[in-house]
């Protein structure tokens, strides 16, 4: 499955039709209804019931459309969790010192670091200089 057909496919279910839909993904209408189609195509059945007026799915293209909603939830979702890896939001902090050091100053310093950051998960190594 190609997932730009479906994210086509997806914006049309949302915006409630095939115009604006691609005004939405910024291409042209014709652009958008041949992605529909070809993931039709790929499907094996029809997801919109174009005697219809308005947009209509049909029950694959109910079903189909919410799995899209789900997978790009879960994009979304992956997208935001790298930034916070990278911006040391979420991850892990490895943190080497000294036995006194280690012993006498780090433990508070751990705790006030995790109260500011809890996703992230601390790792001390502690050993003789």
């Amino acid at each position: 499955m190609n997932l730009n057909h479906l994210a086509v496919f997806h914006a049309v279910a949302q915006e409630g039709g095939f115009s604006r839909g691609a005004e939405r993904l910024r291409i042209t209408q014709p652009a958008v209804s041949k992605q529909v189609r070809e993931l039709e195509n790929w499907v094996g059945m029809p997801l919109v019931d174009r005697s219809q007026k308005r947009l209509a799915l049909t029950q694959a293209g109910e079903l189909l459309d919410s799995y899209a909603h789900r997978i790009f939830t879960l994009e979304s979702e992956a997208e935001r969790a790298l930034n916070e890896l990278q911006g040391l939001r979420r991850g892990r902090l490895a943190v080497g010192a000294s036995t006194t050091i280690g012993i006498y100053l780090l433990p508070t310093l751990f705790g006030l670091y995790r109260n500011l950051h809890p996703d992230i998960d601390l790792d001390l190594e502690i050993g003789n200089t």
